[in-house]
């Protein structure tokens, strides 16, 4: 993967967390700054047109599908320009029709305001997040395909929307909303194909956002798939089986 798209990778998975980003754009000419705030929805979206990645378990390697990955545009405030425009991230000064200083111009770096105690910045924990459900006894085989969706929350928000959930058992409801969290939690949602537009997620991970410490032992909270659930309790984990 290069960095552009590594960059851009970023760039979505913080504002799918609600979180804006300012991205700096540059060319031989000029050096200039937008903020990303959101993007255009993206339901119903045609899975099978989607570039696939593969998560490597101890026995196979499967196919899966970053959110990310899905093309959409981007919503962008610009100085320059009325606001609300929407970009993409390809050609982030396509409004600026022929004025030829912006020509070129793209996505160089970026800055994300984030609270100052979260330590597991986003490259590491989708690792650790990917790591976790390929794990042979942390982690789930997923049915080829799958969509993995990645973000950013508080755990305020997170158990307030978990806790009005209709589609979901109402042990793990329990059990998700009096586990005890940090501040902030990065939260994977892992869909088997047929079941993402219909917005029903079949895994879910939960990572303490506030860990320095890359070993995701440490960093797990919660793990959730079809047939289990890990649940931390102090510094062990307890296991539910789901019958």
């Amino acid at each position: 993967m290069t960095f552009e798209e590594e960059l851009k990778n970023i760039i979505a998975y913080y504002i799918e967390s609600g979180i804006p980003v300012i991205a700096a754009l540059e060319n031989t000419n000029l050096a200039h700054a937008v903020v990303i705030i959101g993007h255009e929805d993206d339901c119903q979206t045609d899975l099978s047109k989607v570039k696939k990645r593969e998560l490597q378990y101890s026995d196979d390697d499967v196919e899966y599908i970053d959110y990310t990955d899905i093309h959409k545009k981007y919503v962008v405030t610009d100085d320059n320009l009325a606001p609300y425009r929407l970009i993409d991230l390809d050609n982030p000064v396509e409004h600026y029709g022929d004025d030829d200083s912006f020509f070129g111009a793209t996505i160089e770096s970026i800055v994300v305001p984030l609270y100052k105690k979260i330590y597991l910045e986003v490259i590491n924990a989708r690792s650790l997040a990917t790591n976790i459900i390929s794990d042979s006894n942390f982690g789930y085989k997923f049915k080829k395909d799958f969509v993995f969706r990645f973000f950013l929350t508080s755990s305020r928000s997170f158990k307030s929307h978990v806790s009005k959930l209709k589609s979901q058992r109402p042990i793990l409801i329990e059990t998700l909303v009096l586990t005890k969290m940090p501040k902030f939690i990065w939260v994977a949602e892992i869909y088997e194909n047929d079941n993402f537009n219909l917005g029903n997620a079949d895994g879910l991970v939960v990572i303490d956002a506030t860990e320095a410490n890359n070993n995701f032992i440490d960093s797990l909270l919660f793990a959730g798939y079809p047939d289990k659930v890990f649940v931390k309790s102090e510094k062990d984990f307890v296991i539910c089986l789901i019958i």
